[in-house]
């Protein structure tokens, strides 16, 4: 392996053999050099420039990343089953959830039927609203968020419950009955609607209560699945509104099959 330096100005070389900087010689070798580097860079960027190309369809990426995980999820039977099992996978980017995904078993059924039909969706969250983007649900639904009513802060108030909570009492006034309840955010939001559910007897045809956090979540989850309503969920502290939006969105493409 040679040894190579600079001193005042020259490469040495093993310590016996120099070449100027100053030279014809050095020039032409730091010229080649600099236009070998420029090829294999022209090289890189030419070949990043065609793999990116090649991945700028979103719904091509989605459907790869489907595709992947259903070699894990390929045991599951049903199909509307495997794909809504794949798509909370995708949308948390985490195999690990399929141990803690629970659904009853009419769930699947209940929510195509409602949604087919047009129904409300009631959302706990702008950002499940902001992820709805499937056409059929928009164009046979109404997604309904009722967290910017003028009302909220009043009840929140007067009954000593969070703003989401609120939220979920004012939704309730337009009826519980025809409308699916996606929950990704706030615990609060599940427990305030399962407590009317408790009080008033009346029953949404589904929820899906997925919300996130170390507080209450896990307690709310468990209580949804002794509820007797339709459900889907994810037992422990995980969920999220990217999660809850996922899955309903998957029933939109599921209308189709």
């Amino acid at each position: 392996m040679l040894s190579v330096s600079v001193r005042n100005g020259s490469f040495i070389i093993n310590k016996e053999y120099k070449i100027n900087m100053d030279s014809d010689l050095f020039r032409k070798i730091a010229g080649d050099a600099k236009s070998i580097n420029n090829s294999i860079s022209s090289h890189i960027l030419n070949s990043w420039a065609e793999h990116l190309k090649e991945w700028a369809d979103p719904e091509k990426i989605e459907e790869e990343s489907i595709n992947i995980i259903e070699t894990v999820t390929e045991s599951i039977e049903n199909a509307r089953e495997r794909y809504l099992f794949s798509k909370i996978v995708h949308a948390a980017g985490d195999f690990r959830l399929i141990d803690l995904i629970r659904m009853s078993p009419g769930f699947v059924d209940t929510v195509a039927e409602k949604l087919r039909d047009g129904c409300r969706i009631v959302v706990d969250a702008k950002m499940v609203k902001a992820g709805i983007y499937n056409k059929n649900l928009l164009d046979r639904c109404r997604i309904m968020y009722y967290g910017d009513d003028e009302r909220v802060d009043r009840i929140s108030k007067q009954m000593g419950i969070t703003k989401s909570a609120s939220a979920m009492r004012i939704a309730s006034e337009d009826g519980v009955r025809d409308a699916i309840f996606v929950i990704g955010n706030a615990p609060t939001a599940l427990i305030e609607l399962l407590n009317i559910v408790r009080d008033t007897k009346e029953k949404p045809p589904a929820v899906i209560g997925v919300p996130v956090g170390f507080v209450q979540a896990a307690r709310a989850k468990y209580s949804l699945v002794s509820s007797g309503i339709d459900y889907l969920t994810i037992l422990g502290s995980r969920g999220g509104s990217p999660i809850a939006a996922s899955v309903i969105n998957a029933f939109g493409v599921m209308l189709d099959w």
